[in-house]
């Protein structure tokens, strides 16, 4: 396995990283634990989670079925070594009936990160994303909250996902600006059939020595003949 650093910052993360998007749903928590520990094996060090993966609404599944996919990760890293892997997570959906949860405020990120950290049985994340933008809380509050953090230990790095690049090209200003950590990552959809971030995400990141993590290279199983 090849490693590379995240844009212009000193983690190293895996050429290949493994997703949990259908673990604990579509994929049975055994064979979660034997994806997780198979990509161990072959040297991937990056694990991408977020708070809605494994609930994700299923309507083939019934709800008593579901387990959060971070649980399952945090199961599988109780039996290594915490340090060895880059572990990510996402916040901004929506993940319980009230008018505060979901977005970007800090109230949400707040009670997010702790309820990621208690599934994933871990004092830290490596990475943090802002999983959406969010157009109903202010950039400042986000960036403000991401700031503290970092400084608090509980997350190394911050980023975004699937964020357009002119907003993107705005936090990091603002952060520069406002004297604390602009994003340090982005995650986008990237693949044959999905080439958008050819047009100006690249450059900019490029600009700004931002790191690239994409998903779905295999743009969700058509180029492997899931489907056929």
């Amino acid at each position: 396995m090849k490693y590379r650093n995240v844009g212009k910052h000193g983690v190293k993360v895996s050429e290949i990283s493994i997703g949990t998007m259908y673990h604990g749903s579509k994929v049975k928590k055994e064979n979660a634990l034997k994806c997780l520990e198979e990509a161990h094996n072959q040297g991937i060090n990056h694990i991408d989670n977020a708070d809605l993966y494994g609930i994700i609404d299923d309507t083939k599944m019934d709800n008593e079925k579901r387990v959060r996919a971070e649980a399952i990760v945090g199961e599988f890293l109780k039996e290594y070594t915490r340090e060895d892997f880059v572990i990510s997570s996402k916040v901004y959906t929506e993940m319980q009936e009230s008018v505060n949860s979901g977005g970007l405020s800090r109230k949400h990120i707040r009670e997010g990160i702790e309820d990621s950290l208690n599934h994933l049985q871990t004092d830290y994340l490596d990475i943090y994303y802002c999983h959406r933008p969010d157009p109903s809380t202010p950039l400042e509050e986000t960036i403000s909250v991401m700031t503290n953090l970092i400084d608090e230990g509980l997350i190394h790095y911050w980023g975004t996902s699937r964020w357009p690049a002119t907003l993107i090209e705005r936090v990091i200003g603002l952060s520069k600006n406002l004297g604390m950590y602009p994003p340090h990552v982005e995650q986008p959809k990237y693949h044959l059939l999905e080439r958008s971030i050819e047009v100006d995400i690249l450059e900019l990141a490029t600009y700004h020595g931002l790191g690239l993590i994409a998903y779905q290279p295999l743009a969700g199983g058509v180029f492997t003949g899931k489907y056929l």
